[in-house]
């Protein structure tokens, strides 16, 4: 299957990945699909015991940015190797699905679909599947729309994986981050992302967040967790995090896509009177 949108790359780790020729820019870059999925997103979300204790039923997670799938079929993965006995419904968040149907054709390549190849086909036809206790649904559209739509049910987990701020930055904005926190409300909900950058945290907590210092991954020593509960935080910033605000020259928050707002010791003053840095 030839496509003028996306390519097969292998990455440092020798893993097969997709490239992006649009936005230039590689599906789980250095380490590869699974060993980023997993690491980043499944580990840190302890579904299983997050599942298990949540009070909302069914426990709720979004996937944003389905791409090739890497990230849902892990967590899928790990709903098959625990036994989770409560329903669970997988929301996968994209514009389309050319990138998923671009994969599946080089599933081979890829690896990864082994053994989930019916299951995608089923999803890819339907828009919905299921396995075990999992719904997995698909969500069409622009998610800063989506995002907005009481029909689908407010999250427990999110897996945010679109392309980058830079690629992509109206997905990374105060307005999109503070719209995902009002549907969360008063529930406890965990996000993890692979930025670190200064800008994108300072843009989380504008929002309304708790952030955290997230795992390893590839070439990065430190993603984000971000969280409506300071209790779910392993590592939350500290206060002295702030003084790297102070210094940065591109401090945040991200508004409009696009441009920072004050300067870097304004937003640094602002920030400390965040919860997360009062208590």
């Amino acid at each position: 299957m030839n496509s003028e949108s996306f390519q097969l790359i292998r990455v440092a780790s020798g893993a097969q990945s997709l490239r992006s020729l649009r936005y230039n820019e590689t599906f789980h870059p250095v380490v590869g699909p699974m060993i980023e999925a997993r690491g980043l997103h499944v580990v840190q979300h302890h579904f299983s015991k997050r599942a298990t204790q949540s009070i909302a039923k069914p426990f709720v997670i979004w996937d944003v940015g389905l791409g090739a799938a890497a990230n849902a079929i892990a967590i899928l993965e790990a709903f098959r190797n625990e036994d989770v006995q409560v329903p669970v419904e997988l929301h996968s968040f994209d514009r389309d699905l050319e990138a998923l149907y671009f994969a599946l054709h080089h599933a081979r390549e890829l690896g990864y679909f082994t053994g989930w190849e019916e299951l995608i086909s089923e999803f890819l036809k339907n828009g919905v599947a299921q396995f075990k206790r999992v719904t997995w649904k698909m969500q069409s559209g622009d998610f800063r729309d989506r995002v907005l739509d009481l029909e689908i049910p407010s999250p427990q987990s999110v897996v945010f994986d679109p392309y980058s701020p830079t690629s992509n930055p109206e997905l990374w904005t105060v307005e999109t981050f503070s719209n995902l926190r009002k549907r969360v409300g008063t529930g406890s909900c965990l996000l993890t992302t692979y930025s670190r950058s200064t800008s994108v945290r300072t843009t989380f907590l504008f929002a309304g967040w708790y952030v955290g210092k997230g795992a390893a991954t590839g070439e990065k020593q430190e993603t984000s967790v971000i969280s409506s509960d300071l209790s779910l935080l392993d590592r939350p910033l500290e206060r002295s995090w702030l003084e790297r605000v102070a210094k940065s020259g591109a401090p945040g928050p991200l508004t409009n896509g696009a441009g920072e707002r004050g300067s870097a010791i304004t937003v640094a003053e602002m920030l400390r009177e965040h919860p997360q840095f009062k208590e």
